[in-house]
Parts: C-alpha cells; structure tokens; sequence
C-alpha cells in the first residue's frame, strides 16, 4: 500500500490534555473523521466542537437520528457504516467509537476517507505485529539494500521509500 501522508503520533500520559488538545485545535477549513473510544467521548467531542463553531456528527443506526442526506439518506441498511459513509460524501465531520475503526480499512484503502483528517484518540492496539515476520537477513538485503524503506538512524523510524510505492502491487506478496 503506498503511503503518502506520515502518520503524526502525540504520546502523553492519561489526563495530560491530548484530547482537549485535539479538539481546541480543530478547523472549520478541514474535513475530520475522529475516532474516540467511549460514547462519552464522542459527546464531549461533538459538544467542543460545536462551541468552536465546527459542525461535528455522529453516525447513528436509527432513522430519528439521521441527518437528511438526500441521494445519499440510508433507506435499506440503516447501519453506522453506511450512515458514515454517507456522511464523508457529504464531506461531514465525523466523531464515533472504536468500534467502528476496524470497519473501515477496506474503504480507507479505497480512498473514501480522501482529504479527511483522521485523528485516532487513545486506540488500544494501534499497531499489530506482522503477520510475516522477515528474517533479519531478508530484512538487511531486501527492504534496507534493495532501497525499499529507509531507517531514520536517530529515531529508528522506518519510513517506506518511492521505490516501496512504485512497485508494492507487484511485490506485495513478499512485503509485510
């Protein structure tokens, strides 16, 4: 998968404002899906947001909550997904659980979520081992040599290269 944008990871412990700090930073010029783990949460958020003055929304399964959607008003499936869905092709801001983040890779990787910012707030697990597990010798010869990431030497971040983006379609069977 080719990655364009760096992920940003702000690291603070629990009640040191990374949330407060989040929402007070928060801009009426961009498109935010926001992913927080309680319902508290997404109240607390959505009520911020709105004393900012950015319209921020839930996805909800009933059609009392629905917000008029017109062509795109959910009809057969009232799901939060496809509410959700919905929502970012009326370019809405989004705040909603955990719950539904593991729903949305497919539709990430198909660009859906495009000119979004998404912020994950407190994500339990934000990253999963590798599946495939390359040798220190695979990793030295075809990753670091072929020129596939680079390794920031100062922090030990690795970055994927141009090379990784060009051809990962024809090599993802070998990358992690």
């Amino acid at each position: 998968m080719p990655i364009k944008k760096p992920a940003q990871i702000i690291d603070r412990p629990c009640g040191f404002g990374k949330t407060s700090s989040m929402i007070e930073n928060l801009s009426k010029d961009k498109n935010y899906l926001i992913i927080v783990p309680y319902l508290s949460e997404v109240t607390r958020v959505l009520e911020k947001a709105a004393e900012l003055g950015v319209e921020m929304v839930e996805p909800t399964t009933n059609s009392q909550g629905m917000i008029e959607l017109g062509e795109y008003e959910l009809t057969n499936d009232k799901t939060k997904r496809n509410h959700l869905y919905a929502l970012v092709k009326h370019g809405r801001n989004i705040c909603t659980t955990q719950a539904m983040y593991p729903k949305l890779s497919e539709a990430a990787m198909k660009g859906v979520f495009k000119g979004y910012e998404v912020i994950i707030d407190e994500v339990v697990e934000t990253v999963k081992p590798l599946s495939h597990n390359p040798s220190k010798g695979t990793w030295d010869l075809m990753y670091l040599q072929d020129g596939y990431v680079q390794v920031d030497a100062a922090t030990g971040q690795v970055t994927p290269t141009e090379k990784w983006n060009n051809n990962y379609k024809d090599i993802k069977d070998v990358m992690p």
